[in-house]
């Protein structure tokens, strides 16, 4: 699977979101990032000109360069916001939706707001 640079993240492609919906996480993804040993994911707002959005988890997310949106974020690091309530940081939207099965669900509103 490609790399965006040498030993930075993997690019997984395109995943369909289904009509109720639901996401389900390659399989390569799901082993590649240890995803079956996770709970939660974070997602977060892709760019204004391409649109979309990342997922994240939690270890993943508290070792990289990135860590200070949790440390500068308790709320979200703690998931004391909603499920799927985005949060605004330097540009971009942060949340947290339970991982169930090797995906996540988007609700309407949710999906409105990041595509």
């Amino acid at each position: 699977m490609p790399q965006m640079s040498k030993g930075g993240k993997y690019i997984f492609g395109w995943s369909v979101i289904r009509e109720n919906g639901k996401i389900i996480f390659p399989t390569s993804a799901v082993e590649e990032y240890k995803l079956q040993e996770e709970r939660y994911i974070y997602i977060v707002s892709g760019s204004k000109q391409t649109g979309g959005f990342c997922v994240m988890s939690e270890p993943l997310l508290s070792r990289s360069k990135l860590n200070h949106i949790l440390k500068e974020n308790p709320n979200l690091a703690e998931r004391n916001v909603k499920e799927g309530e985005l949060i605004s940081y330097k540009g971009r939207k942060y949340g947290w939706l339970p991982l169930k099965d090797n995906g996540v669900r988007l609700t309407p509103s949710l999906m409105r707001t990041l595509i």
